[in-house]
């Protein structure tokens, strides 16, 4: 790293000279104040003015960023007068235990998502360039694809401008240095290592631990949606605390409702309606219902060659309009439901309940749901959005159209209209062809 800013320290190589004899051949390392001294200076230098300077947002930053297999590092500098790279800052950390483990294309990743996070206050509003060894970092600013950790790196990127250059390993020393250097571990670094007592899950030399037990506690009670019926059951518990509506409840309430008053009124008392088309359509419908113990069931033939003839009916009890919501809550948001999706809501309830137009009632329900919306990911990826081509120079892209006029003393009707992307520059030429078609 001295050497990469060795332009900037005078006497460089004169300072240098106690640290490089060491290295010589034939020598014995012997480390002595003279060697400490060079050494301290060296850092000195490397924290001082004219390498460090202020930052001058008027002008671009740029990081170099660098990862080895035990830390990454990465510099804020800019570039002064003569294209010299001055530092804002340095910057590091030493990786964790499953960091480690990843391959070194991550790790890069890691490093430019570390020194982005480290230094925003600084390139956060400001267009600014990454310098790295690494040619698959310029793949995850690209990427339209990725999931898991680089999609959330490449989704991260998004909201900052950068290029990114690919400089060789010998010309980005300052980063590589200090991805080469230890770091302390700090309290974050110790939550993890504590996950060394747990056993590598798929991992052929992993030892035998103790069994350990983890308890999940759910705020089930803040929920936001609470149901104020879990269930309708056919037998109702005689508990009145736990009482849900009651079979004469029930039976009202399914009286009431004008899903089922026309199928009561045909079954008990032999009333249809005045219309001989409704009447006949009441006639065949009310023949997949039965009245059982005053409850009102609709019965449905499931289509099984494994059930045997008479056995294929499902009786599924009428659930009157007043009840449905309550129902769906307790099979869409209770604790044991997980809120499934249409299909499985539908699966579950058609097999003990009914009422009419039941699957479009669930996937309104289950659409609108607050929980679902905010946990689940849509399965239909939505295009990115068209953005113009850029435009770089005058004169380089034109636009033209005809516009028809009055006619003029000299007999012109078109007029030629040429506009400058860039500089917006318009022309008007009258045409001495009449019509676009002749112009074209």
């Amino acid at each position: 790293m001295c050497n990469y800013y060795r332009k900037f320290i005078q006497n460089y190589s004169k300072i240098c000279s106690s640290l490089t004899t060491l290295l010589k051949k034939d020598v014995k390392f012997d480390w002595t104040t003279k060697q400490d001294d060079a050494f301290n200076t060296l850092k000195q230098k490397l924290t001082s003015a004219p390498i460090l300077a202020f930052p001058d947002f008027e002008k671009e930053f740029f990081l170099s960023i660098d990862a080895s297999d035990s830390a990454i590092g990465y510099v804020l500098g800019q570039k002064h007068h003569e294209g010299l790279e001055k530092v804002i800052a340095y910057g590091g950390r030493g990786l964790r235990d499953q960091e480690k483990r990843w391959h070194i294309n991550h790790k890069e990743g890691l490093a430019l998502i570390e020194a982005i996070k480290t230094f925003k206050p600084y390139i956060a509003n400001n267009q600014f360039t990454v310098y790295t060894d690494s040619i698959t970092v310029r793949w995850l600013n690209n990427s339209k694809d990725a999931t898991g950790r680089l999609g959330r790196w490449s989704l991260f990127l998004q909201q900052y401008t950068f290029n990114i250059v690919h400089r060789p390993g010998t010309q980005n020393q300052n980063a590589d240095a200090l991805s080469r250097r230890d770091y302390p571990i700090d309290s974050q670094d110790k939550e993890y290592q504590s996950d060394d007592d747990l056993p590598e899950i798929g991992s052929l030399h992993a030892e035998r631990k103790e069994h350990i037990a983890v308890t999940f506690e759910f705020g089930w009670e803040n929920s936001i949606r609470i149901p104020e019926v879990l269930a309708i059951e056919e037998d109702q518990p005689k508990d009145p605390d736990e009482m849900l509506p009651t079979r004469q409840t029930l039976y009202q309430l399914q009286r009431n409702c004008p899903d089922f008053k026309p199928i009561f009124d045909y079954k008990l008392k032999g009333l249809v309606p005045d219309e001989v088309q409704k009447a006949r359509s009441l006639v065949a419908k009310a023949y997949h219902y039965e009245i059982i113990e005053g409850i009102l069931y609709h019965m449905v033939s499931e289509n099984s060659r494994k059930l045997p003839p008479g056995h294929n009916f499902i009786k599924q009890l009428c659930v009157p309009a007043v009840l449905r919501r309550d129902v769906m809550l307790c099979y869409h948001d209770s604790k044991m439901a997980a809120h499934p999706g249409v299909e499985r809501n539908h699966a579950s309830l058609r097999l003990k309940y009914y009422w009419p137009n039941m699957y479009s009632d669930i996937d309104k329900y289950v659409r609108t749901c607050e929980q679902c919306q905010k946990s689940k990911n849509s399965k239909h990826q939505r295009p990115v959005p068209l953005t113009p081509l850029p435009i770089e120079n005058v004169f380089e892209r034109m636009h033209m159209d005809f516009l028809e006029l009055s006619t003029t003393p000299d007999k012109h009707r078109y007029l030629l209209l040429v506009v400058d992307s860039y500089s917006k520059w318009c022309e008007a030429f009258f045409l001495e062809i009449n019509g676009s078609e002749g112009g074209c």
